[in-house]
C-alpha cells in the first residue's frame, strides 16, 4: 500500500530516487515468475494457486485484525 504510507519497497525506491511503485512492480514480476515456474514443473492448476491465494488472505487478514482489535500477539 504505497499511496497512504510507503511499504519496505516503496521506500527503497524512494530512497533510490526511482518511483514509488518501480520496486513494488518488479518484485510481484519476480514472484509471480516463480510461482508460473513452480505450478508448471509440479502441475498445479490455476485453482489450486486460487484456492491457496484465498486461503493465505483469510488467514493473514484473520491475524492482522486479532492483533489491531484484541491485541493479541503472535509473534
Amino acid at each position: 500500500m504505497n499511496i497512504i504510507n510507503l511499504n519496505d519497497e516503496g521506500r527503497i525506491s524512494e530512497y533510490l530516487g526511482l518511483g514509488v511503485f518501480t520496486l513494488s512492480i518488479l518484485v510481484n514480476i519476480i514472484l509471480f515468475f516463480l510461482v508460473y515456474n513452480i505450478s508448471v514443473k509440479y502441475k498445479l492448476d490455476w485453482k489450486f494457486n486460487l484456492w491457496t491465494t484465498l486461503i493465505i488472505m483469510v488467514i493473514s487478514s484473520i491475524l492482522i485484525l486479532s492483533d489491531q482489535i484484541l491485541h493479541i500477539r503472535i509473534l
